[in-house]
């Protein structure tokens, strides 16, 4: 950023400040409106990731191995790859610094590392997609119960940790 470029115009630089890329939530929360897409905008984003996920893949040489040809139908995918376009708009925002490109590279490489491992435990390749299957919700109330008990008596009792971990 060039801080002389908003001499005559102090206001535009708080413009361009307001205009910075925000994170995207796709989760739909009807308590909170604000972070949640509406249909159209939720369409438009979808085309702008497609557009910006075929770039990645085409500018990266990624294989089907790093982002199998149905990401789309991947909530976890979804995310990590969302979550990486948003870090490169960020990291090639006009406002942004000179080394916010180098971060988003480092960024890009752990991102790869959990897609490359997501991917493979999907077992997802050209010409075959398989569908996500959720672990289902966990039927451990008494246990949970315990867990929190037993935090709660550790965060209140007169525990003091060792001062050398145990050998």
């Amino acid at each position: 950023m060039d801080p002389a470029q908003f001499a005559d115009d102090p206001n535009a630089a708080i413009d361009e400040l307001l205009s910075a890329p925000t994170p995207i939530t796709w989760r739909i929360n009807p308590n909170d409106p604000d972070r949640t897409l509406d249909a159209s905008e939720a369409e438009r984003t979808w085309v702008e990731l497609r557009q910006w996920v075929d770039w990645l893949i085409e500018r990266y040489a990624l294989d089907s191995k790093t982002v199998p040809p149905c990401w789309y139908f991947h909530g976890a995918l979804v995310d990590e790859l969302t979550a990486l376009w948003g870090a490169w708009q960020i990291a090639y925002w006009p406002m942004g610094s000179s080394a916010d490109p180098a971060n988003w590279m480092q960024i890009f490489a752990n991102t790869r590392v959990r897609l490359i491992e997501w991917t493979g435990r999907r077992g997802c390749r050209p010409g075959e997609h398989n569908n996500d299957r959720p672990q289902p919700p966990a039927d451990d109330a008494e246990q949970w119960a315990h867990h929190i008990a037993a935090d709660r008596e550790h965060r209140t009792s007169s525990y003091t940790p060792p001062a050398h971990p145990p050998k």
